[in-house]
């Protein structure tokens, strides 16, 4: 579970993986990218295009970091049941989703329901991406499938 030996050259036998690479992409945009930086900016996309109030509108942003967060537990489930790979497909297909709904809607609840699917799929990607390191361990040699 930790590694052994020289830290430096773990991280560089790392870096050569590919699917090391493929790892980290997939785990910052359904998170880094993704999740926290929405969770920053939906109080100035509730403000600024709809009007709210700055409390209604950290609320709203509030809600969608709560339900993206809540919403891992089931997915860790899902994940293993279906296997991590299989569910982050599904969860980005989801997340594309949202974000089309997000990008049209001009009225209130049908950007309240494009927020609420993307955070659905940023939720269960979220735990997608860690359900083949539980699964293989740490061995970033077989994680994601070639």
């Amino acid at each position: 579970m930790f590694p052994s030996g020289n830290a430096w050259e773990s991280l560089k036998t790392s870096a050569r993986n590919r699917r090391t690479w493929i790892l980290v992409f997939l785990y910052t945009v359904s998170f880094g990218g993704g999740f926290t930086s929405l969770s920053a900016w939906f109080p100035t996309y509730w403000e600024q295009f709809h009007e709210l109030s700055l409390a209604t509108a950290g609320l709203l942003a509030g809600v969608f970091i709560a339900y993206g967060s809540l919403i891992r537990v089931p997915a860790g489930s899902i994940s293993d049941r279906f296997g991590g790979e299989i569910v982050a497909i599904v969860s980005f297909a989801i997340m594309a989703l949202g974000s089309v709904i997000m990008t049209f809607a001009t009225g209130f609840w049908p950007a309240i329901a494009g927020m609420m699917v993307l955070g659905t799929g940023m939720g269960i990607a979220n735990a997608a991406v860690f359900e083949p390191v539980r699964r293989r361990g740490v061995n970033t040699s077989t994680i994601i499938s070639p």
